[in-house]
């Protein structure tokens, strides 16, 4: 890949993640997303946009030849599987019966994703309310 096309591709992830909203539901729902998680980064967006900007091609390189290529020594899988309700025991039974150490199950996604080293979600900020008493008609 040429340092141009590399460059155009560099431009296109970064437009977007600045792209506009398309409608005020669009918009609601993404600053709704951010409260409800309580995370209240409501500029992550363009905080990742910065940083992709910044990227130039040989560290998108040294990237994947460490953690994405076939050989790298860095790799490591990821398998999701979602179960539904009504066959969750049949997993427990099955997970009990392979005795896998490095299965994780995860309850929360919310305080897993806080949990990881990289790019992890900040921890919960506690928001207090307060009454002016002023009634809204």
């Amino acid at each position: 890949m040429s340092d141009e096309d590399f460059q155009a591709n560099v431009n296109s992830v970064v437009a977007s993640f600045l792209e506009k909203n398309k409608n005020l539901g669009e918009e609601s729902s993404k600053y709704w997303h951010v409260i409800l998680n309580k995370t209240y980064q409501f500029e992550r967006l363009q905080k990742i946009a910065s940083h992709v900007k910044e990227l130039n091609k040989s560290q998108v390189l040294r990237f994947f030849d460490k953690y994405v290529a076939a050989n790298a020594e860095c790799r490591h899988k990821l398998c999701v599987q979602v179960v539904a309700k009504q066959h969750e025991e049949d997993v427990a039974t099955q997970e009990e019966e392979e005795k896998t150490s490095d299965v994780v199950r995860i309850k929360n996604p919310a305080d897993f994703k806080r949990s990881m080293p990289l790019f992890a979600m900040p921890p919960k900020a506690e928001v207090q309310m307060v009454d002016f008493g002023i009634k809204m008609v």
